[in-house]
């Protein structure tokens, strides 16, 4: 099969919420997939053939569109993908149990929608799976870096739902500093995905500490708490490789309101799965502006 792009993170995507629609427009340059007319105050644009117009927002998403592309260029793979973790639901499921903020979830639950993603998955809307994490976020990683989360709303793009989300160990990533960003290696870039083919699916590329990027296929435990797991290297072997699984949830602690994130490496080896549970993990909390 074609190989799957992916790699170890020290920080996050997922799953890849944040500022009123205005705060993070896209940027001016365009790829070929998406063509943008700006006749008027608000633009339409055509993904693979598809209208999508949104009043809100100036829709010039070069960065964004490559990733999209890239994402979609590699749904049958994920859904591949999908079906081998699908095999390994068990081990998973016991893997997220032993997660920071898992302890209240149940394992049965967890198991179902990773073997059964499609029939015990719940009712799901594109429109707002994504959207408790719409929102600016600020915190600390475990590895002790500064975060700063852009999470945008989520919109239509033909027959799929997408949320973009930038994040910085700067400052917040915003539109009109984006670019500038991006350029000195300073923010990631990700989509968070949802389609009833292939459920949700997400693409992280890290520019931070050089171009990586990262492939995930996500669950919905419960809203709002998300299951991503995503592959960590070239797999050519879906039955051979390395791969992450990180759990993120939203929460009102006391008034404000906290997105917390925990993950954990597993490897698949021919057909084996393995993790060792005290080494490799990292969490992320943060704090809504």
């Amino acid at each position: 099969m074609n190989r799957i792009l992916a790699l170890l993170v020290t920080v996050p995507f997922t799953s890849l919420s944040l500022v009123p629609p205005t705060a993070l427009c896209f940027l001016d340059y365009l790829i070929p997939e998406i063509v943008v007319s700006q006749t008027s105050s608000w633009s339409t644009a055509t993904i693979n053939d598809k209208e999508v117009t949104d009043d809100s927002f100036v829709f010039n998403a070069h960065h964004f569109t490559e990733i999209v592309a890239l994402h979609n260029d590699l749904l049958p793979q994920l859904a591949e993908a999908r079906t081998v973790l699908a095999t390994h639901a068990e081990e998973l499921a016991q893997l997220v149990k032993s997660l920071p903020g898992a302890d209240l979830l149940s394992e049965s639950s967890i198991l179902d929608r990773i073997r059964y993603w499609k029939e015990k998955g719940g009712s799901v809307s594109g429109a707002t799976v994504f959207q408790p994490w719409m929102n600016r976020w600020q915190g600390v990683w475990s590895n002790g870096s500064p975060q700063f989360h852009i999470w945008d709303k989520t919109r239509r793009w033909g027959e799929q739902w997408i949320q973009v989300v930038a994040q910085s160990e700067y400052t917040f990533p915003e539109e009109t500093q984006l670019a500038h960003l991006l350029q000195k290696g300073k923010t990631d870039l990700g989509i968070n995905v949802y389609s009833e083919e292939y459920g949700v699916t997400g693409w992280v590329s890290k520019r931070q500490h050089g171009r990586l990027d990262i492939p995930c296929v996500g669950y919905v435990i419960d809203v709002p708490i998300l299951l991503w797991v995503c592959a960590m290297d070239y797999i050519d072997d879906l039955n051979s490789g390395e791969w992450f699984v990180y759990l993120e949830k939203i929460e009102r602690i006391e008034g404000t309101l906290q997105y917390a994130i925990a993950g954990h490496p597993f490897t698949i080896d021919a057909g084996i799965f393995w993790s060792d549970n005290l080494i490799g993990a990292h969490s992320g909390l943060y704090t809504a502006e």
